[in-house]
């Protein structure tokens, strides 16, 4: 195991990054669009573009990695992520906000079928759910430690947009310098919702309720804890708090 865990080590680190970056990101934007005047309903819209565009990512991702290879593909997404990141800081509009957040949603979920392609690739029957479970307690933990940089001092307004651009690109490094080489891409079967529901209805009702719930946690504990007046750091906190659960939750599985 601690070999297979050495092997992959970029897409472990790189995803602590990301995650990092992320997780400051979705909540910075909730905080900055309530200091802005945007309503609830506007900032819960805008947050809606991610999972819009991450339907678009999801396609296009294997496709991506298919043509240029694991690495340039994680290239091309996290740049662009870092991209998304720092446009918010050219406009205050809700459109163009919502059009960035959509950008991020096309890129993020293509980085986790990279991230978790290469780890399917190097795991057997008898390691798999072990290292995906890494896997997820990085990718949690990541979220978790990003709400607590909302802790920074941000006098302009400007700092932690720019941090949020700096941990994302950092994320490129792990795996453009790493000598390990990237798995061979094996192209995958079709594979459709009615398919999906006939091999496991339980799964299929259980992701979506997922879903639904980690977008209730990561947007609506934040607009309602910016109506409660908690403050920048304590909003973080609050979703630090659920983001650590789901973490130690996959430590006995």
């Amino acid at each position: 195991m601690f070999r297979i865990f050495l092997a992959s080590w970029p897409v472990f680190v790189g995803m602590a990054l990301l995650m990092l970056g992320n997780g400051l990101l979705v909540t910075l934007l909730t905080v900055r669009g309530a200091e802005l005047g945007f309503s609830g309903s506007v900032i819960g819209l805008i947050q809606a573009c991610y999972p819009a565009g991450a339907v678009a990512g999801c396609i296009v991702a294997p496709r991506l990695v298919a043509q240029v290879g694991h690495v340039r593909s994680f290239g091309a997404l996290a740049s662009l992520c870092s991209i998304s990141a720092l446009c918010h800081l050219v406009t205050t509009d809700p459109w163009s906000w919502g059009a960035m957040r959509g950008l991020a949603g096309f890129c993020f979920p293509g980085l986790y079928v990279i991230s978790e392609s290469w780890l399917n690739a190097r795991a057997t029957n008898a390691t798999r759910g072990t290292l995906l479970s890494l896997y997820f307690v990085v990718q949690t933990g990541g979220a978790a430690v990003g709400q607590l940089l909302l802790s920074v001092p941000d006098p302009d307004g400007n700092r932690l947009f720019v941090l949020t651009s700096i941990l994302i690109s950092l994320a490129l490094v792990p795996m453009l310098l790493s000598r390990t080489e990237a798995p061979a891409f094996i192209a995958p079967e079709r594979f459709g919702p009615r398919q999906l529901w006939y091999s496991s209805p339980l799964g299929t009702v259980g992701s979506a309720l997922n879903g639904i719930s980690a977008g209730m946690i990561y947007v609506g504990l934040g607009i309602y804890a910016q109506a409660a007046e908690l403050g920048i750091a304590a909003t973080g906190g609050l979703i630090a708090v659920a983001s650590l659960g789901g973490m130690l939750g996959q430590v006995p599985l």
